[in-house]
């Protein structure tokens, strides 16, 4: 910005003898008294962007910390999975419970796939929507991991509860469930997302949820 610089300081005579800088007529009273560039609506007088009420001055959304304005929250971070210590077999939509489980042989269901993977396993699930109940069942000592391949592109819809872990003639233990999108279809939707019941036979145990997102429950989430 330019503040009068041009401006010359004036010499003792023009101060003493009334020059062109005492002229102002007959209101004037003298060199403060002009109306020259420091006095004017220049600049630094003016309500230019300086001192209008902009953004930052005014209510928007810079000096707002309503939660109105935080934007939606953000979606789930996924934790990074642990390298498969043991087999890995694999379940995908467009699979068939005649195939082997290999990767270019995928099951349909995650439970054909417990039925049928040795202790230690890890399941990988690829992404899609799976409808329908999930029994969880098997027993195994070292554990089996059932995962969804990418974080929360496998996702488990039904009209009823979604997953469960029952007592069952081979037993319900040593299972992890993780990365998975679990939901109820919607409105109508019987109660539970995921429900665990051993019917006090202590057959239900050493079971693992985890990093799993559970959404749009019409009756309880996890019981």
């Amino acid at each position: 910005m330019s503040i009068a610089c041009s401006e010359r300081t004036p010499d003792a005579g023009e101060l003493a003898d009334g020059g062109p800088q005492a002229d102002a007529g007959t209101t004037d009273s003298g060199p403060n008294a002009d109306a020259g560039p420091l006095a004017d609506a220049g600049h630094i007088a003016d309500a230019g962007p300086i001192a209008d009420a902009g953004p930052i001055a005014d209510g928007g959304p810079q000096v707002d910390a309503g939660p109105e304005d935080a934007g939606p929250p953000p979606g789930p971070s996924a934790c990074a999975y642990e390298a498969p210590a043991g087999p890995v077999f694999y379940v995908a939509t467009d699979g068939s419970n005649d195939g082997d489980g290999s990767k270019g042989a995928p099951w349909a269901t995650i439970t054909h796939a417990l039925d049928n993977v040795p202790d230690g396993a890890t399941i990988l699930v690829r992404p899609g929507t799976y409808t329908g109940r999930v029994r969880m069942r098997g027993t195994f000592a070292t554990g089996v991991t059932v995962r969804s391949e990418v974080p929360y592109q496998a996702r488990l819809r039904h009209d009823a509860a979604v997953m469960t872990f029952y007592q069952a003639p081979q037993g319900c233990e040593g299972i992890t469930v993780e990365g998975f999108d679990i939901a109820h279809t919607g409105p109508g939707a019987g109660g539970l997302v995921v429900h665990l019941d051993g019917a006090g036979s202590n057959q239900v145990t050493r079971i693992t949820l985890r990093n799993n997102v559970m959404h749009d429950s019409i009756n309880n989430d996890v019981l």
